[in-house]
């Protein structure tokens, strides 16, 4: 290594005490594409069926990462494979919620999720002891946008189950129509859907690695103050392991593709910092909270986001 590659990396990876319990939130921001791309993996093309746990509202599913078993939460706020490592090397400079930190760039060579395989896949190194002392659990990672890209995932949280589909392939495993369907647009790795909120239609990204919804600030100056009340207070701890608190508030309904969520809890928070420097329009995050209250699929390729049951 000659020195540290100063690429810009936007990393959140929050723990948020919260007035009822706690919250965890992953996101990675990175404005560096060509890094993650890669032509050598392959996966298979089949329905792959691959059970979960929660912890809290996280998804937590095993996978075997060069011959090593372990648990990783799903994120699809990650733009590819996130390797917990205790001592990273100093090779890409990144900004958490409040201060700078360090990455550092490292191929997987193989990784499985159950009949599914990648090899050689670009990967990021990330201390993620925070995120397992938050899960009470020991991870190895977090999965996103590179392992997830070529497929259709259908999650569904009362079964506890994740299906990995080839395109379009959850018309034919579910024989409903979808109860809402959206168009999504991939900001870097991010899915962005449309949101309305209160007449006015934002940009939300879906993130499963987000436990808490969130909102900014611009969004909430937009709505009337009746359209929602405060619940509490969240008290954030970013990696860079400094504190932000911000409010906790409950909107009285917001409406995706058309259908309907009631009295739906978000954390306020300012997105300035994702999007300096960059042309990343984000009014908020749809997370785990309200993603486990339904069964949905993400569709990378034909980008489109369904709604198959609500909870």
């Amino acid at each position: 290594m000659t020195g540290l590659k100063v690429f810009c990396v936007w990393v959140l990876a929050i723990a948020v005490t919260v007035v009822d319990g706690q919250s965890r939130i992953a996101y990675v921001k990175t404005r560096e594409t060509n890094v993650l791309d890669t032509k050598e993996w392959s996966t298979n093309s089949e329905v792959v069926a691959i059970p979960f746990q929660f912890s809290g509202t996280n998804i937590l599913l095993e996978a075997e990462l060069s011959h090593q078993k372990g648990l990783f939460i799903l994120d699809t706020g990650a733009p590819t494979l996130i390797i917990n490592e205790p001592h990273p090397k100093k090779e890409v400079a990144a900004n958490g919620v409040n201060a700078a930190f360090d990455m550092e760039n490292t191929v997987v060579k193989l990784f499985k999720i159950d009949k599914a395989e990648w090899k050689n896949i670009p990967a990021y190194a990330l201390d993620l002891q925070q995120l397992e002392s938050s899960n009470k659990q020991k991870l190895l990672g977090l999965i996103g946008y590179s392992v997830l890209k070529k497929h259709e995932l259908l999650i569904a949280p009362k079964e506890h189950m994740l299906y990995l589909l080839p395109v379009d392939e959850s018309l034919r495993l579910d024989e409903r129509m979808p109860l809402a369907m959206t168009n999504l647009v991939l900001e870097d790795h991010l899915p962005i859907i449309e949101v309305k909120i209160e007449g006015h239609t934002w940009r939300f990204g879906i993130d499963t690695g987000a436990e808490s919804n969130l909102i900014s600030e611009k969004c909430l100056s937009q709505l009337t103050a009746s359209f929602y009340e405060q619940k509490g207070i969240n008290n954030i701890r970013g990696l860079d392991k400094t504190t932000q608190t911000r409010k906790i508030l409950r909107l009285q309904k917001i409406a995706i593709g058309g259908l309907g969520f009631d009295q739906v809890d978000f954390t306020e928070m300012n997105f300035d910092h994702l999007s300096e420097g960059n042309t990343l329009k984000l009014d908020g995050i749809i997370g785990s909270d309200l993603l486990s209250k339904m069964k949905f699929s993400l569709n990378y390729r034909k980008k489109n986001f369904k709604i198959w049951e609500k909870y």
